[in-house]
């Protein structure tokens, strides 16, 4: 009987030992699972985080992209539209350049105060604008003069005084050459 009492001792600490540790395995498993679960779980919102700051980037980029474009696209407009009113000022340079010249006719006869006033009606500057003046005489040319005005702003008007003439009654003027850079002509 001291064996059998021995041998349920053994068994019942042997079972006690044995439900010990299941139990601290389970407890051990189950903490390593909360503990994989929480690192999974924090390795998802770091990934998530990472993803949004991305998509962030990558909008951003596209809007800079965008804005890119749309200025390109304006700037090129803006070209364009410059480059057809060059070549419409080109087309029509006569007719936005004008020229005036006023005179007094002397009491001995020939030409005084002869006065040359050009508009620019352009929207661009004139670097140098010729003009060829007739000096007129019984409606014949008698001479000529090349008269030179310089810088003259776009929509105003620039006067120069000119020679006199000897003789003649009359004094017509013409535009002969244009220098703009902005059009072209260097």
């Amino acid at each position: 009987m001291k064996n059998s009492t021995i041998l349920s001792i053994v068994i019942a600490a042997s079972l006690l030992i044995i439900i010990s540790l299941v139990t601290l395995i389970l407890v051990k498993e189950k903490n390593y699972t909360g503990q994989l679960n929480e690192a999974l779980s924090r390795q998802r919102i770091e990934y998530e985080q990472k993803l949004i700051e991305e998509n962030q980037r990558f909008e951003v980029l596209l809007r800079q992209q965008r804005e890119a474009m749309e200025g390109q696209s304006d700037r090129e407009a803006e070209w364009i539209a410059k480059d057809i009113k060059v070549d419409e000022t080109v087309k029509n340079i006569t007719n936005l350049l004008k020229v005036n010249v006023s005179f007094k006719d002397k009491l001995i006869g020939g030409i005084e105060n002869v006065n040359i006033a050009v508009t620019n009606n352009s929207a661009f500057k004139m670097e140098q604008v010729t003009v060829k003046l007739s000096y007129l005489k019984k409606g014949e040319t008698y001479s000529t003069q090349m008269v030179t005005l310089y810088e003259i702003k776009p929509h105003s008007t620039m006067s120069v005084t000119a020679p006199d003439g000897a003789a003649g009654n009359s004094v017509t003027g013409t535009i002969y050459k244009v220098r703009s850079a902005a059009l072209g002509h260097p």
